[in-house]
């Protein structure tokens, strides 16, 4: 209930507003504020109650009734997890995301043991995002055999287990972005099946070596992260087909980035690269490259042995020249050279037939000095 405090202060402003004026102006005036102060007291009433912690009780009886594959607890504040969890074992997938879930969440009120999900054998996707983890809980072991698709993205982990990856093998999709994270577990190597892996907007300042043995893995997401050095080891997964290490700290890329043949997308944008290595040429199932904003100076004319590049990002470097070589890459669809304050020029691009955008704004690039056909003038965006 509201302090009787609070009550009586707001009486005693009630009393002093009204003193001292006419009877026609009173009844005017108590008719509002009376109104505000029975509202304002119902709300603190509501603030100040004691509310139990929801624990999706109704939820979950709901989904036992119906036998539904999907359990789907969304925005509710959820806090507890309900030891009827435990019985369902028709469970395919598990969504409790935008709540207040933690570790304890998974503790049985009553008894203080951890719930035993072992009977969930058909339980093989969790979303648990955007909630208060702080690690990996460890109730999920007993079901982590079954499970390819772990999300945990937006909540507050720091630190993961060594151990707890060696439970997990039949992972396929595991998201831990938007955490707190410093680094990433050695055994992580253990995740043989995992196929899509994204710690990005962490606080991760280096790549374990032992990555390069994850020979499954097709999508590799570690932007927005304090990363300074990519390890050799890479070049072993095979593999991967997209890297993301945007919004870092690297200087370098290592020359065993071109024994990634499986490789099509390529994004290491606000970094600090300063020479692009020769062995990027021989990547040749690469189709999107962005070194956008890093400390650049040279393009070199391997750039055209990359055949199918389609999309090339170089914006918001220190370029002065883009080699004739470029006009080799005949599908390429966008050209970004943005922001690269004494590049003057471009090679004649009429031999790009694909050639869809370009983007000279912030250079020395005229839109008349650009090198194109008639038929091209008439179906490329040029941004200047």
């Amino acid at each position: 209930m509201v302090p009787t405090g609070i009550k009586a202060v707001a009486l005693a402003l009630i009393v002093y507003t009204i003193k001292g004026l006419s009877w026609a102006n009173m009844v005017l005036v108590l008719v509002l504020p009376s109104l505000f102060v029975y509202l304002l007291f119902k709300y603190l009433e509501y603030v100040f109650r004691d509310r139990p912690l929801y624990d999706g009780t109704h939820d979950i009886t709901s989904n036992l009734r119906y036998n539904k594959p999907t359990l789907r607890i969304r925005g509710k504040q959820l806090a507890l997890i309900s030891p009827l969890i435990e019985t369902m074992d028709h469970l395919r997938t598990i969504v409790f995301t935008d709540n207040i879930l933690s570790s304890n969440s998974f503790n049985n009120q009553k008894t203080g043991e951890v719930l035993d999900l072992s009977q969930l054998q058909n339980l093989a996707n969790i979303d648990m995002s955007h909630n208060v983890f702080v690690d990996i809980p460890v109730s999920l072991i007993s079901v982590a055999p079954n499970i390819t698709r772990l999300i945990l993205h937006t909540n507050q982990i720091r630190y993961i287990d060594e151990q707890i990856f060696l439970h997990f093998y039949n992972l396929n999709t595991l998201s831990l972005k938007n955490n707190r994270l410093t680094k990433i577990p050695t055994s992580i190597n253990m995740l043989q099946n995992l196929r899509v892996l994204d710690i990005s907007n962490n606080m991760i300042s280096s790549i374990p070596s032992l990555i390069g043995k994850m020979n499954s893995l097709y999508q590799l997401n570690l932007s927005k992260n304090y990363i300074t050095h990519i390890p050799e080891s890479i070049s072993g997964m095979q593999n991967l087909a997209r890297l993301y290490l945007d919004r870092n700290k690297i200087q370098t890329i290592p020359c065993q980035m071109g024994l990634l043949d499986s490789i099509s997308s390529f994004t290491i944008s606000h970094n600090k690269i300063e020479v692009i290595p020769e062995q990027l040429g021989e990547l040749v199932n690469l189709r999107t490259l962005d070194l956008s904003f890093n400390k650049i100076v040279e393009v070199p004319p391997f750039i055209g042995n990359i055949r199918s590049l389609s999309t090339l990002k170089l914006g918001g470097n220190m370029i002065t020249f883009i080699p004739e070589s470029i006009a080799d890459c005949s599908d390429i669809k966008e050209l970004h050279v943005q922001y690269n304050l004494l590049l003057v020029a471009l090679p004649s691009l009429k031999q790009c037939k694909h050639l869809k955008r370009i983007n000279i704004k912030g250079t020395g690039i005229s839109y008349g000095g650009l090198l194109l056909s008639d038929f091209q003038r008439g179906r490329i965006h040029v941004e200047y």
